[in-house]
This record gives C-alpha cells, sequence and structure tokens, in this order.
C-alpha cells in the first residue's frame, strides 16, 4: 500500500472514512474489489491513475477550459476508472 501512494499513508484516514461511508454500498464494494487485486493489478491503477492526472495537469496549466470537450473527456476517463476499479 505504501508503494501505491508512494508515501502517503492512507490508513491514518480509516476511521473517519469508515465513520462516514463503512456502511453504504458504494464503500462495501469498493473494499470488496480491492481485496482482490493482485499487484499486477494495482500496477495497473497506479499507472492508470498517473497517466490521467498527468493529462488533467497539463490541462489546468496550458488554461484550458474546464468546459472544452477534451478537458471533459480526461474528466469522465477519470470517472470511469474509478467506477471500473472501485
Amino acid at each position: 500500500m505504501e508503494d501505491l501512494f508512494e508515501g502517503f499513508n492512507p490508513s491514518q484516514y480509516d476511521e473517519e472514512v469508515r465513520n462516514l461511508w463503512g456502511k453504504s454500498d458504494a464503500f462495501i464494494e469498493s473494499e470488496k474489489r480491492t481485496k482482490r487485486y493482485s499487484r499486477e493489478e494495482w500496477d495497473a491503477i497506479k499507472a492508470e491513475q498517473s497517466a490521467l492526472y498527468d493529462a488533467a495537469y497539463v490541462a489546468l496549466k496550458t488554461g484550458r477550459s474546464p468546459s472544452e470537450a477534451g478537458v471533459m473527456d480526461i474528466a469522465e476517463r477519470h470517472r470511469m476508472s474509478i467506477d471500473r476499479w472501485f
């Protein structure tokens, strides 16, 4: 888990997350999915998220409008990635 988040330790928020969303269907499904992922799948998730964040950063730094079709595409790809993996 430490490698996935590169020094960020999400476990420090476990109690808060469980209190806020622990009984929700989305949380339960996400927990079920992520428990079965292999190292290779975590690597794929990390690579996919990194590419999306890089694209979003470039759009931001180049002053592209959030309402532009290409920028909206980045947001939709991010949403679909979360939906697919979590």
